[in-house]
């Protein structure tokens, strides 16, 4: 025959640890509700406000995106006014700051072409420092930093941004040729021991003949 089963009292059930951590978690949940919901309600504002901000600045980037496209279009039809408007629009943070850099890229490079070095030189400056971009518009807006320095004589800065450049840049006929640019604006500069760095930077390519002479060259000139 099957025993019956003993009663449990609620003196056993309080000393068994399962039934006493439930009773003092009901008893914390009971001394502090209102502090608990409070801080639910708050989690959950929070996650809630942080998912509507997260899509609104993917909105925000997606439609600076569209814009920057929309002014290039506009360049490439000769309404360089409208194009500047843009990029300046998307520069000044008004579809969120994800493309502010590539927008004050694009300002520098029109800048410079109008020979606003001034102007150019700020944005050109404001999209390294964002570090947005890839290395070729990193390696140009070094380039361009680099020659509107050596148009204000400022032989040492050309030389060290022609160097960046340089080193950013994936094409070795582009290597080649800002290292020639550093090295002449070194020579200008003064500096034999950067003189000296560059050229040997540069017999580290895989120079072509014309290269080969020109470094050679270089060398001789250093010399003298």
């Amino acid at each position: 025959m099957l025993k019956a089963q003993k009663k449990v009292t609620k003196k056993e059930l309080k000393s068994d640890p399962f039934f006493e951590k439930m009773d003092q978690f009901l008893s914390f949940y009971k001394r502090n509700e209102k502090i608990i919901w409070t801080v639910i309600l708050s989690v959950v504002v929070v996650v809630i406000a942080a998912s509507f901000i997260s899509r609104s600045a993917a909105r925000k980037a997606e439609k600076a995106k569209s814009q920057i496209s929309i002014a290039q279009f506009y360049l490439k039809g000769g309404l360089e006014d409208m194009a500047v408007s843009t990029f300046s629009e998307i520069r000044d943070g008004l579809y969120g700051k994800r493309y502010a850099g590539h927008a004050a890229y694009h300002l520098g490079g029109i800048h410079l072409q109008k020979g606003n070095y001034d102007d150019a030189d700020a944005e050109l400056s404001f999209f390294l420092k964002t570090g947005k971009g890839d290395n070729l518009m990193k390696a140009t807006a070094w380039a361009g930093l680099a020659a509107i320095a050596e148009i204000k004589g400022d032989y040492a800065y050309a030389s060290e941004s022609y160097l960046k450049a340089s080193g950013l840049s994936e094409l070795q006929v582009s290597q080649f040729n800002f290292l020639e640019n550093a090295f002449v604006n070194a020579v200008k500069a003064g500096n034999n021991k950067n003189t000296l760095q560059i050229l040997a930077s540069m017999e580290k390519l895989n120079l072509n003949e014309t290269q080969k002479n020109k470094v050679k060259a270089f060398r001789e000139l250093i010399k003298e």
